[in-house]
């Protein structure tokens, strides 16, 4: 799982660098199970995670068909700021202490991964289930 603080903490390092699709180098993710416990665990988790962010992260879309094992800091800022929210970062922030989007998208880069993503390594769903420590172990190895 990620800190929703970390997300708009690295957010706000990748904004004042500048955003470079090239640096992102450990995008991986594994497929949410079409169906059954895994899948219903993985969105229960996620959805405590996002309410206890106070606004700070995304809600769920029920269109998520992925969980990020590597660059889920990222993913999760580019995921909040497509639809606007808090953030504790002064720098990122408009005068309500909101996402100023426009700001953060005059960097070309950062506009494109809000709005369209980047490539990702995708690991299919059986691999969640047959071998449980899987993501544990590739989540800290990306990290």
């Amino acid at each position: 799982m990620l800190s929703p603080y970390n997300v708009h903490r690295n957010a706000a390092k990748i904004h004042r660098v500048g955003a470079d699709i090239a640096q992102i180098t450990n995008a991986v993710c594994i497929e949410l199970a079409p169906s059954g416990p895994h899948r219903a665990a993985h969105l229960l988790a996620n959805e405590k995670l996002v309410q206890r962010s106070q606004g700070m992260l995304a809600t769920l879309s029920n269109e998520e068909r992925f969980l990020t094992l590597g660059a889920g800091h990222t993913a999760a800022f580019c995921k909040l700021a497509a639809v606007g929210g808090p953030t504790p970062e002064i720098t990122l922030q408009d005068e309500q202490k909101n996402l100023d989007v426009g700001k953060i998208k005059k960097n070309d880069a950062y506009k494109t991964m809000i709005e369209e993503g980047w490539n990702w390594e995708v690991v299919p769903h059986e691999v969640d289930s047959k071998f449980p420590a899987f993501a544990h172990i590739a989540q800290m190895a990306l990290n």
